[in-house]
């Protein structure tokens, strides 16, 4: 993805481009004036962003192959974009459970997206709402990165416990300790 629209990208592209670019980039003031993510605009910007839409017939498998094709070291995520009636909120949960079982050893971790989950952080709706997403980064990376906020920033004193848990520590068991 650059940072100008590809005026071959997709439909599903286009909006998660411009999903990032408006509300993802953006400081929001219940975040402490930080973005939703503080690190998108940059990774935006220096093309470190792949969007790859899914088909309806290309089988589940795909999503692994996907995390596969992709060097994590070149990029820092790769958002796997799909039809939200593909899965449940509550499907798309357990995938990304599995996947993160199936993954962990190669450093990557998934997250998930999907319109029919109402997650919110700080009482502001996070979800692009339209797409079923399923985020792949360096998990190592995202760690680091999370503990960097915790330390030199107050990004994370406007999230309460259970935001916490569902974005952050579960997936990194030392963040309370950084």
């Amino acid at each position: 993805m650059n940072q100008t629209q590809n005026p071959n990208s997709s439909p599903a592209e286009q909006y998660i481009t411009e999903w990032i670019k408006t509300f993802v980039e953006q400081p929001h003031p219940a975040l402490g004036d930080m973005p939703p993510c503080p690190f998108a605009r940059r990774a935006r910007l220096q093309n470190k962003i792949r969007i790859v839409e899914v088909k309806p017939e290309e089988p589940d498998t795909r999503f692994l192959e996907l995390c596969s094709e992709y060097d994590f070291n070149k990029i820092d995520v790769l958002m796997m974009v799909c039809d939200p009636t593909r899965w449940s909120w509550e499907q798309t949960f357990q995938l990304r459970v599995q996947m993160n079982e199936q993954l962990r050893d190669r450093d990557i971790v998934i997250l998930e997206d999907h319109p029919d989950y109402k997650e919110t952080v700080a009482g502001i709706p996070m979800s692009n709402g339209r797409y079923c997403i399923l985020f792949a980064q360096r998990l190592s990376r995202m760690n680091r990165f999370s503990r960097q906020l915790k330390r030199t920033t107050d990004y994370y004193d406007h999230w309460s416990e259970s935001e916490l848990a569902d974005v952050v520590t579960w997936r990194d068991p030392k963040f309370w300790k950084s």
